[in-house]
This record gives C-alpha cells, structure tokens and sequence, in this order.
C-alpha cells in the first residue's frame, strides 16, 4: 500500500500530464507512462494508478483541467496517499 509519493516526482507527472492533454503528443504521453513506472520505487502498478488518477483529473478529458497541483496534492492527501516535499534534498542532489 502506498503511503506516500514524492512531490517532484509527482509534479513532473504532473506538467507530463497537462503538456501530453494540449498537444496530444504520443512521445510526451510515453515520457509521462515511463516516469510514472518510475514515481514508487519498484511498484509499478502503483505509478500506473497514480498516473491515472492524475491524467483523470488534469488530462485531455480531465475532470478538473484547472486544477493546480497543489488541488492534486489535496486529492492525494485525502486518500491517504502523503505528498512528501523533497525539493531540498532534491536540489542537495542536482548540486
């Protein structure tokens, strides 16, 4: 069970979603199903769900298209799924 997901991951899921949903791009939508494989360690199965559930929200047929992702973040929280911020240790690292 996933309990929580880190937020730069999670934001580039994020832009991969809006940008696949305005230019209907298939590489941009293959970089977004890639990363997401990528966004729990070892689970796929549960980077595909949050891909969806992301992709249903913010995608091209999206339920809340103007959602911002801190919205998203709110809709994660509200399933029991914490949105770890990382960005320092994130930024530590690019360093």
């Amino acid at each position: 069970m996933v309990k929580s997901v880190s937020k730069v991951k999670l934001d580039n899921i994020i832009r991969l979603a809006r940008k696949s949903a305005k230019a209907h791009d298939m590489d941009v939508y293959r970089l977004l199903l890639n990363d997401s494989d990528e966004l729990i360690d070892g689970d796929t199965f549960a980077g595909g769900s949050i891909r969806e559930i992301v992709h249903a929200l913010v995608g091209h047929v999206g339920l809340r298209q103007n959602a911002t992702n801190a919205d998203i973040y709110k809709v994660f929280n509200a399933i029991g799924i914490e949105v770890v911020d990382d960005t320092e240790a994130h930024d530590e690292q690019s360093a």
